[in-house]
């Protein structure tokens, strides 16, 4: 889910909240100045497969949906990639920039991966990792080895984006995943934004650093 506080709540757009009918993802439609809207989506994905043949998970929940739409031949995790890309599409075309994050169950470098294949189809680029390229790949979950909790972004967000990492578990309530913190200029991020921008990794200094503008 996600919660709108403080001056963000004047931002939302009217309408500018709803979520998807299986309950795979929700989002919000935040106003900006002289620009399209922006769009934040929290999201899940299922496991590839549930513990047991039956029961009543999320994964089992979106499998009777399907059924029972008549897309009995379509795996969970293929429609929710499917939906969520269409979804994307129609953002895109209206020109959103969009902040996508979520326990995908899976990581961008897994084999076949279908979050690595909508951010690729999509443009959309994992902050985390153009920030740290050289850092090795690790658990987000307590059970894993690898980093199955992504933010995903539009790049010409990168520059308002000030700080990221992953927290501890448990600090801010308990759970088996780490939660991923991402800082933004609100001042940068809902103002005007050129057209044009250098990849954060090219900007060799800060704006503060009165002896790299001069």
């Amino acid at each position: 889910g996600i919660i709108l506080l403080g001056s963000f709540i004047g931002r939302l757009d009217p309408n500018g909240r709803g979520g998807d009918p299986l309950g795979r993802w929700s989002y919000v439609h935040l106003r900006r100045k002289n620009s399209p809207p922006l769009t934040i989506i929290s999201c899940y994905q299922v496991c590839q497969s549930p513990t047991n043949a039956l029961g009543n998970t999320a994964y089992h929940q979106q499998l009777r949906a399907l059924n029972m739409a008549g897309k009995n031949n379509i795996h969970p995790r293929q429609a929710f990639i499917s939906d969520l890309s269409a979804f994307l599409s129609s953002l895109q075309n209206q020109n959103h920039d969009v902040i996508l994050g979520g326990d995908f169950n899976e990581a961008l470098t897994d084999k076949n991966s279908g979050i690595h294949k909508l951010a690729t189809s999509h443009n959309l680029m994992d902050p985390f990792l153009s920030r740290f390229p050289t850092l090795g790949n690790f658990g987000t979950h307590t059970r894993g080895t690898r980093r199955i909790d992504v933010s995903l972004m539009s790049p010409r967000l990168l520059p308002a984006l000030q700080r990221i990492g992953y927290a501890p578990y448990d600090l801010i309530n308990s759970s088996d995943h780490r939660p991923l913190l991402l800082e933004f200029s609100s001042q940068y991020l809902f103002g005007e934004i050129p057209d044009t921008m250098l990849p954060s990794t090219n900007r060799a200094f800060q704006s503060k650093d009165k002896k790299a503008v001069q």
